[in-house]
């Protein structure tokens, strides 16, 4: 958009010679006074149905943090910007592998997380929530070294007997689907 009327002020500009315009700075008078000039100024160059609709002046008020030199501007805008409301959470989705790999099925996992998060924080969720032991705080606020991950995993033990409770589970249900069977055919 501002592109467009950028395009359309200078084709419809009815300044054709440009003076030179030499700007001052502000000198303690009332805004209004020293406002009025900086316009005066600014349409000596930019006179269009453009500046007449759409354009304005906002004040710029800087100071310095060292020597407290104060300054004072009134410049012309066509539009503001404003910033766009930021999320402060986002949702991280990945996918967990439990070692050893292949021993238990793959799990999908949605974290919700600060939106200025680094992976430190995404591996010291993934530890709080999804490992078993919980592994000791000394470790979550180590260097973040790979050796060091073994611990926060399942004992191997207790996955041998999830698995072999498992594997049970699915002979027991095999021996019931072949009982079905066998009564089925009798039948």
């Amino acid at each position: 958009m501002n592109f467009l009327l950028d395009g359309l002020h200078e084709d419809l500009n009815r300044v054709r010679h440009k003076p030179y315009v030499v700007t001052r700075d502000y000198a303690g008078e009332p805004d209004g006074q020293f406002a009025g000039e900086c316009w005066k100024r600014h349409l000596a160059r930019n006179d269009s149905v453009v500046i007449d609709h759409c354009q304005a002046q906002y004040k710029s008020h800087l100071t310095c943090p060292q020597c407290g030199h104060e300054s004072i501007t009134f410049d012309p805008y066509m539009s503001l910007t404003l910033p766009l409301p930021v999320k402060s959470m986002v949702k991280v989705a990945f996918v967990f592998h439990a070692w050893p790999l292949g021993k238990s099925p793959p799990l999908s996992v949605a974290a919700n997380l600060p939106s200025t998060a680094t992976a430190k924080q995404l591996k010291a969720w993934i530890v709080e929530n999804l490992c078993w032991p919980r592994p000791s705080s000394s470790l979550l606020e180590s260097t973040g070294k790979e050796e060091e991950s073994e611990s926060m995993v399942v004992e191997e033990e207790e996955e041998e007997e999830v698995e072999e409770e498992k594997q049970q589970k699915l002979k027991q249900d095999q021996r019931e689907h072949e009982g079905r069977r066998t009564v089925r055919r009798k039948q």
